[in-house]
């Protein structure tokens, strides 16, 4: 089973996503602003529906790390 969920906007003019990250297992998520390289298992989301995505997490128990 995946333990892993990321969520990311597209890539800007900088190299940079939006990028929500949640670890299953230990409950807990990160949002903001990474340079990373895009994986083909990323969900590509808006940033404003990544952010109510991360208050509902909240609501869940997630911690935010």
């Amino acid at each position: 089973m995946k333990d892993n969920i990321r969520f990311s906007t597209q890539i800007n003019r900088l190299g940079n996503v939006y990028e929500l990250a949640i670890d299953l297992e230990k409950k807990e998520y990160r949002v903001g602003y990474l340079l990373f390289i895009a994986s083909e298992t990323d969900i590509d989301m808006k940033k404003k529906e990544i952010d109510k995505l991360a208050q509902r997490l909240e609501f869940f128990g997630f911690k935010k790390v």
